[in-house]
């Protein structure tokens, strides 16, 4: 899924920020618990108020994430 983000991020990065949190990582145990991740890869997209516009969990297809970006952007 790597290169499917990275590319997502090259092309949306100017409308869209990107970030990536480490899932195993106890520091980040309270983003991971307010988000429910429950598995990985998992991709939450947010709109510009912070409100979950779609959630991914495991091998999610580029398209599909890309039509989240566009929502979350509001193309």
């Amino acid at each position: 899924m790597r290169p499917v983000v990275n590319g997502l991020e090259r092309q949306y990065g100017d409308r869209v920020a990107f970030a990536g949190v480490d899932f195993y990582n106890r520091a980040n145990r309270e983003l991971v618990q307010q988000y429910r991740v429950t598995g990985h890869p998992t991709f939450i997209v947010l709109d510009g108020r912070g409100e979950v516009v779609e959630r991914f969990v495991g091998y999610t297809e580029a398209a599909d994430l890309e039509a989240a970006l566009k929502q979350a952007a509001g193309e």
